[in-house]
């Protein structure tokens, strides 16, 4: 593999949060694709799914737990139109 030297950081948290927000949208199957063949990356995505089933869980007991906070995340998937 190639060794590219970056002189800024920010040229590597811009591409990560564009090829996370890419994966988050799924259109870019293609990328998913390709990178799931890499070991190590099929390694961080499988486990980026897990903690976000986790989150998803863990919100969905406190609604459950707290009839307050279920109704303030009510109104404002109102608002944002979920």
């Amino acid at each position: 593999m190639a060794k590219y030297i970056v002189k800024e950081n920010k040229i590597i948290t811009e591409f990560l949060g564009s090829l996370f927000k890419a994966v988050a949208k799924r259109k870019s199957s293609k990328v998913v694709k390709a990178l799931s063949r890499d070991p190590v990356m099929k390694k961080h995505l499988k486990a980026a799914d897990d903690i976000g089933k986790r989150i998803v869980t863990h919100i969905e007991k406190m609604r459950k737990d707290d009839p307050e906070l279920a109704n303030k995340m009510d109104a404002l998937d109102k608002i944002v139109g979920m």
